[in-house]
């Protein structure tokens, strides 16, 4: 894994927290008796608190349990969990010491993922709880369960078999004969066979990674509205997959038999984005600034009378600290995204006014070079994007009009370059902008073409004005892109002037969905990124980085990548022909 990856910025309602929990320092009304903690972990559903997990038994005052609980990541952050302490010396004799309750909020943004709250009893703090979150290992690995009733003993009492529906629920082994529910399936009606649908878990949900864990299945029928339990039985996931399928129905005492269970397994390998990450996936960054004055009209044509700045209404104007609104703006967001880059690379360009630089002459106004090198518009990292924008304040005269389709373009572009060479690196777009945009029909065109390729456009709002037109952008209504793809993140950060620690994971909200989904589409597999890039595809890398320089039109990268695409097949084909 790459020292440099944040994860928990890039979370998905479809991925999984890993809790480990130690204790310290635990008081007992008598300190001379031993005492045996345990944690039980409750998870908030509708107000109430539900048993979810609990660790293993230990000994002592300073347990630190090897159990860790798996759980399901929601944007809920207002969601409560309960940490209850028990002294438990065995299955009867079970002693409350204290309890805590934390928010999901609270957990996430903990730094280096770590907290530590009091555990405390109606009266007084009985010990320090240390919590440690972290992603799962082993996420992408999946098991799909088909199940199915073979054989059922009928009994007395048993009417209206048309009328009665059949569920199943299923429980992993915690301890002390203690089954946590994992999964409740839908209910199927009384036919022969009776099967329901099959159901995909993570297997560190299924079975905490462990194929040997025993599962318990539960099976309970409705008739006539009522609900009865019809038997259960215990099963693991390493015995079907060494040829055992029938499981036998009992009653909870496990004497008689009531029929037979039939499973199906299938293991998968179904990754999300911190897997790609994990396995390599790079990023290409590109940032753009709008030097416009926004106080013109975004409809409104180039200015003749461009100006260094305005004092009342230009963002570029400097504090006394010498910080101008984009200056800060950079400040919050290139330091998250440098978390994700490797090379701390970025290509920083400007639009909406007139380059000036003494060395080099650019003359589109909707996308040039900040450095002034317009074929080397690189800079390392904040530093350098600072230090580059800063200079450009008496370089570049504000006007008009506010394009975004060049700057996206060329992101696009970039895009395609990363395509052909493989599934490596993803290209990020990010525009600050303070409103307004004179192309939009041009800027949707791009977006819409770009649904199919590894791209992301981010939108960061600087200031006060109305961006009501870069929420159109943003539009979480996917389905108006022909590619179905929502591709687009707005963030106005005058909204989270008061929630700073909330801007890295809503900047970077959308952007996992978008990896896993391009992946997915494409059926790229994490070994994928364990191949070298091959000598007729390394050519690529040189025309690729000359996107990014404002010398070449969009249409001469667009004739280099047809020609570039048509040499590769040629190359591909003769090997193919080389070969049989």
């Amino acid at each position: 894994m790459q020292e440099f990856l944040q994860e928990g910025y890039l979370l998905t309602e479809n991925d999984e927290l890993e809790l480990s929990v130690a204790c310290s320092n635990i008081m007992a009304e008598n300190q001379a008796f031993h005492i045996y903690p345990l944690i039980r972990f409750y998870i908030e559903k509708k107000g109430s608190f539900h048993l979810y997990d609990q660790t293993e038994t230990s000994k002592g005052r300073n347990p630190q349990f090897s159990h860790k609980f798996i759980m399901p990541y929601t944007y809920e952050w207002s969601r409560k969990f309960r940490f209850e302490l028990v002294d438990h010396r065995n299955s009867e004799e079970v002693l409350f010491l204290a309890q805590s309750v934390i928010s999901l909020k609270e957990l996430i943004t903990a730094k280096q993922r770590k907290i530590k709250v009091n555990m405390s009893n109606l009266t007084h703090k009985i010990c320090e709880l240390e919590i440690t979150w972290n992603i799962p290992k082993n996420s992408c690995k999946y098991l799909k369960l088909t199940t199915e009733l073979v054989e059922l003993n009928e009994s007395k009492g048993w009417l209206f078999k048309k009328q009665r529906t059949f569920t199943y629920k299923l429980g992993r082994y915690a301890f002390f004969d203690d089954f946590v529910k994992v999964y409740q399936s839908e209910s199927v009606p009384d036919t022969k066979p009776i099967v329901w649908k099959p159901a995909e878990f993570r297997a560190t949900t299924l079975c905490l990674d462990d194929l040997s864990r025993p599962i318990k299945l539960k099976l309970s029928c409705t008739e006539n509205q009522q609900e009865r339990l019809v038997g259960e039985t215990f099963f693991s996931i390493h015995e079907i997959l060494h040829g055992k399928n029938q499981f036998v129905l009992a009653d909870s005492d496990m004497q008689k038999s009531l029929g037979k269970v039939q499973f199906q397994v299938e293991m998968i390998e179904k990754c999300n984005a911190l897997d790609y990450l994990r396995a390599g996936l790079q990023f290409n960054f590109l940032l753009a600034i709008d030097y416009t004055d926004s106080h013109l009209n975004s409809h409104d044509s180039p200015s003749e009378n461009f100006t260094k700045f305005n004092p009342t209404f230009s963002n570029h104007l400097a504090d006394k600290e010498g910080e101008t609104k984009y200056s800060q703006a950079l400040k919050q967001i290139v330091p998250i995204l440098m978390n994700y880059s490797k090379d701390k690379k970025i290509a920083m360009y400007g639009f909406g006014g007139k380059p000036e630089f003494e060395k080099s002459s650019q003359e589109n106004q909707s996308c040039f070079s900040l450095t002034g090198d317009p074929n080397n518009p690189w800079v390392d990292g904040l530093e350098g994007a600072l230090n580059t924008y800063k200079a450009s304040i008496d370089q570049v005269s504000r006007g008009g009009p506010k394009n975004f389709g060049d700057i996206f373009m060329k992101g696009a572009l970039s895009a395609k370059y990363n395509r052909l060479l493989g599934f490596k690196e993803f290209t990020i777009v990010v525009i600050f902008t303070e409103g307004g945009i004179s192309d939009m029909k041009e800027t949707l065109d791009v977006v819409d073409s770009s649904g199919d390729l590894p791209i992301m456009f981010m939108i960061v709002g600087v200031g006060e004005s109305d961006f009501e037109n870069m929420e159109i952008l943003d539009g979480d209504d996917a389905a108006r892109y022909k590619k179905g793809k929502d591709i687009v993140k707005f963030l106005g950060l005058e909204e989270y002037k008061h929630y700073q620690h909330l801007i890295p994971y809503e900047l970077l909200r959308k952007l996992p969905v978008q990896i896993d989904s391009y992946m997915h589409h494409h059926n790229v597999k994490l070994s994928a990124f364990d191949k070298e890039i091959s000598p007729d595809m390394k050519s690529l890398l040189e025309l690729r980085d000359r996107v990014y320089g404002t010398s070449l039109s969009v249409k001469e990268c667009e004739n280099e990548i047809k020609e570039a695409t048509r040499s590769i097949l040629a190359q591909r084909k003769k090997k193919s022909n080389f070969a049989k």
